[in-house]
């Protein structure tokens, strides 16, 4: 069915509406408190000499980070809130 022409344009605008709502649910997952302690996790993980920075130290950092703020916040933690939350601080570190 999915593969007949006459359903294809129906097909896409679905997607396109599915695609239009993930990303705003992704970018506001995250509450405005912990959205902000994005970049001074990102700015303590730089403090990090690079012979020091092992995964270990990195995820510890981000978590001690993600869950201060969630608990200042009084959000509720998730995993896709957190894995948001270090996908953020990993792409400001390399931007």
């Amino acid at each position: 069915m999915f593969n007949d022409p006459k359903y294809k344009n129906a097909v896409n605008d679905i997607a396109n509406i599915l695609n239009e709502h993930n990303k705003d649910y992704h970018n506001n997952i995250l509450s405005p408190a912990v959205a902000l302690r994005v970049s001074a996790c990102a700015d303590a993980v730089r403090e990090v000499s690079l012979g020091e920075r092992t995964a270990e130290i990195v995820g510890t950092i981000l978590k001690e980070h993600y869950y201060e703020a969630s608990r200042e916040d009084h959000a509720e933690v998730n995993t896709e809130k957190s894995a948001e939350f270090y996908r953020r601080v990993y792409a400001e570190l390399k931007g």
